[in-house]
């Protein structure tokens, strides 16, 4: 496992539970293995449903693939990963069809050094696909050859559309995060034809920001079609604007933990940047850039005339300037709305950001509460600048020395494979144990053999676990070791569980389970799903006694003191193992 505690892991039980769990009643979507009895969709598990329904399809209908699926995932998301180097190879050479040892190192190094790929660290799998920001960049460039007179319009509208419908298959955050840039960029077309009264030039522009805005109103349409529980949801999210979870504008140049290169600029970010917020540009791309503007700079003013003709590159420049005008407003989106610069201790309304003005009054817009996610698209379209700027001064250096030249560039290729080396060997730290390995969980339980399990329709666990659900006063978050244990009983037992840690789960259904603890009395919305077999109840009093995570005051009692529940639901006990004790519930009767 590239990580096996908390989202990491919660992500590959659910991914893992889905494809080997019996069909529900609610349909193919539906995930039972959480939350029961009402179950979740697969939107709301992180289980990546296009490769998590595929799975499921060859597990019950072609060959049993049990035993492998935490492998399947792995490589899945590695495959993804290693085939980008040939779309970026792509992407650069058709400009610049020179020196393709440097953009084949180019390629490949950007691969590891993209903050796309720090997902697989903190578990967040499905949302390390940099391939996707990649494809945006060609898209870009479709829209400009349309610009130039080409007749490629059917063909643009069906790659943003593929591309925003089937990325939304894999993490509904791609939608929004992909649409932004191909919006500005569309956007700025579109002003640039009715500056130039070019009616049919904006119909072409107006038509793909209509397909862009067509696949995600589909996939949210698909999503509310097969989601039951889609008006029990709480319409808005808490935590929009949460520092930690915006873009921080110096992260930028605030390298990672493991880069060795000593940076050219130095951040005044102190701290260790967020997850959330991590955007290192990398040493290649900031000494590329100075490196490049310095000799732009002084080649212009050593030239007479050199300003006018800057003026003139810059007009006859539009794809470029489009680049950095989406580049700069996805970066600001990112940022949030307010920006705070950690040299100058003031906060700013950040006017540039697409939701500044839209938050407050347009619920959904706080779903997509980790804005920092929105700067991966800016992050690979300032790389394709540099490229573009570095091909650029090359020239200029080399018709003065061609020696010269290829110094510099031998020492940012040096720079970039140096980068890349420092994150793999970084990432290697990081390959842990498989805890969801059958052999493994078997000796873990093996005092548990001679349980008839079938005698139980679900497993209760105190602590319990009650996340995603928006509402924090009614939230329960999990304890590592704990979580550990208890989903590798369920996949032991084949039981699912009344523990909830998914996304956007819905608002009465976690009332009612925290109302159990809290009121000690099971609700109807409970009782009415549940069948007759008893409940499996597993306590942990050290994890009791110490629950050392936050917590808001009206949950408190749920999760220091949720065991009454047991002599008040005349719970009967049956065995202790390691400090856990196991008791049967009889719910319908007992409640």
């Amino acid at each position: 496992m590239f990580t096996n505690s908390y989202d990491g892991l919660k992500n590959y039980f659910t991914f893992y539970q889905y494809v080997i769990q019996e069909a529900s009643p609610m349909g193919l979507w539906h995930y039972t293995q959480m939350n029961y009895p009402f179950g979740e969709y697969i939107f709301f598990t992180d289980n990546t449903p296009f490769l998590a329904l595929l799975m499921r399809f060859i597990h019950q209908h072609l060959f049993d693939i049990s035993h492998h699926l935490v492998a399947i995932h792995n490589y899945f998301f590695l495959a993804l990963h290693l085939i980008l180097p040939v779309f970026i190879y792509k992407l650069i050479k058709p400009s610049y069809r020179s020196q393709i040892l440097f953009i084949i190192i180019m390629s490949i190094g950007i691969t590891w050094v993209n903050p796309q790929v720090q997902k697989f660290i903190y578990g967040v799998f499905n949302l390390s696909i940099s391939l996707f920001s990649v494809f945006v960049l060609f898209i870009l460039k479709d829209i400009y050859r349309l610009h130039l007179g080409e007749k490629i319009i059917w063909s643009t509208a069906l790659k943003i559309f593929a591309l925003i419908f089937l990325s939304g298959l894999f993490h509904i955050y791609y939608v929004p995060i992909l649409a932004l840039p191909i919006g500005l960029f569309l956007l700025y077309f579109s002003i640039l034809s009715l500056t130039q009264k070019s009616w049919s030039g904006l119909t072409k522009y107006a038509a793909l920001g209509l397909t862009t805005a067509l696949a995600g109103i589909l996939l949210l349409v698909l999503i509310n079609s097969v989601d039951s529980y889609a008006a029990l949801r709480r319409p808005g999210a808490q935590g929009f604007g949460y520092d930690l979870w915006q873009f921080a504008p110096e992260a930028i140049i605030t390298p990672y933990v493991f880069n060795s290169i000593v940076p050219l600029l130095k951040s005044c970010i102190t701290t260790i940047v967020s997850s959330e917020s991590q955007g290192f540009l990398g040493n290649f791309m900031i000494y590329n850039l100075l490196i490049g503007l310095t000799i732009i700079i002084g080649y212009l003013l050593s030239k007479k005339n050199g300003l006018r003709s800057f003026r003139s590159a810059v007009k006859n420049s539009k794809f470029i300037i489009g680049l950095i005008i989406t580049m700069l407003i996805v970066y600001a989106t990112a940022s949030g709305p307010f920006v705070k610069f950690c040299f100058i201790p003031l906060s700013f309304d950040n006017w540039f950001s697409v939701f500044y003005f839209f938050y407050k009054k347009v619920d959904i817009i706080t779903q997509f509460r980790c804005l920092a996610r929105f700067s991966w698209p800016g992050f690979w379209t300032l790389f394709y600048l540099s490229i573009l700027l570095y091909f650029k001064y090359y020239k200029i250096i080399s018709t003065k020395s061609i020696a010269y030249a290829n110094v510099v560039s031998v020492i940012l290729c040096m720079i970039m494979i140096k980068d890349a080396s420092d994150f793999i060997k970084y990432q290697n730290a990081f390959r842990l144990s498989n805890v969801f390995q059958e052999k493994e969980i078997e000796t873990k339980f093996k005092d548990l053999k001679n349980l008839d399990f079938s005698k139980y329709q679900a497993i209760y666990t105190l602590p319990a676990v009650i996340v995603g659900s928006e509402n924090y006063d009614i939230t329960l978050n999990d304890q590592p070791a704990w979580t550990e244990y208890w989903m590798r009983l369920s996949i032991y037992s084949g039981l699912p569980l009344f523990n909830c840690k998914m996304s956007r789960t819905a608002e009465n259904q976690a009332q009612a389970q925290i109302d159990v603890l809290l009121k000690q009395k099971v609700s109807d919305l409970i009782l009415n799903k549940v069948n007759d077999k008893k409940v499996l109840v597993i306590y942990w009093p050290d994890g009791e006694r110490n629950y050392d995570v936050a917590v808001q005051p009206l949950a408190r009692p749920a999760a220091f003191e949720g065991s009454k529940i047991i002599k008040q639901f005349k719970m009967d006990s049956l065995t202790s193992i390691e400090g856990i004790i196991y008791y049967e519930w009889d719910i319908k009767n007992n409640n």
